[in-house]
Order: C-alpha cells, then sequence, then structure tokens
C-alpha cells in the first residue's frame, strides 16, 4: 500500500524524515539560569548609566573639522583647549622657528567620550 510507513522513518508519499530520533535536548532548560547567572561587576552603577547612554547617543566626530562643524562643537572645543592645555604643561613641545631642512609632523585628533568620573 502507498500510505503505509516504511521501516526507515520515510513516508511512500513523501521525503519526510521523521525527526523524533534525531532530536536532542542538552541539559535541563530552566528560566532562571538566563537572569540568576548576571555578574553585579556587569552592570554599571546608576551614576554611571547616564554617561554611557549620553556617549551611545552622540556622534564621535572622526576628524577635527567633524568636531567643530558637530552640534557639540562647544563642549569638543573645551576638550580639545583642556587636552593642549594638559601637553602644555608637561611641555609635550617646546615651539621654535622652523629651519629649511625640517618638515613638520602633522598630527591627528582621536575623539572619545570618558565615561568615568575623572575625565
Amino acid at each position: 500500500m502507498v500510505d503505509e510507513a516504511h521501516s526507515d522513518g520515510l513516508n511512500a508519499n513523501s521525503t519526510e524524515i521523521d525527526n523524533q530520533s534525531r532530536i536532542k535536548v542538552i541539559g535541563p532548560r530552566h528560566p532562571t539560569l538566563i537572569t540568576s547567572s548576571i555578574d553585579q561587576l556587569n552592570v554599571l552603577p546608576y551614576s554611571r548609566r547616564g554617561n554611557a547612554l549620553f556617549s551611545a547617543l552622540i556622534e564621535i566626530p572622526s576628524t577635527y573639522k567633524n568636531a567643530l562643524k558637530s552640534k557639540y562643537k562647544d563642549l569638543w572645543k573645551q576638550a580639545i583647549n583642556k587636552e593642549l592645555d594638559n601637553m602644555n604643561q608637561l611641555k609635550v613641545w617646546e615651539i621654535v622657528d622652523l629651519e629649511e631642512d625640517y618638515k613638520l609632523v602633522g598630527t591627528t585628533w582621536i575623539f572619545r567620550i570618558k565615561t568615568d568620573h575623572q575625565n
């Protein structure tokens, strides 16, 4: 008869395989495993959540020009001036006259939002 199931798990009318014999359950499943395994060290303290949200929402400029065109340009200017003041205090460079044999070394600004309290 055409509708009878064959002993190999195939139906004569189709090529479906009986998947019941292939299903494996890996360990007991329990919904609390997801929430109970959260390490508290991975959760931001309440006081830092605003900074994390702000840094996720603001677009970080990739160039100096983009920083000065940003709607947060005043904040970027403050950060740039603070960084330049710090480098000046630490005497990172010395201003000298450029001689003919020398070439200027370019600089690249990297913009980041600091989310810790020390900024």
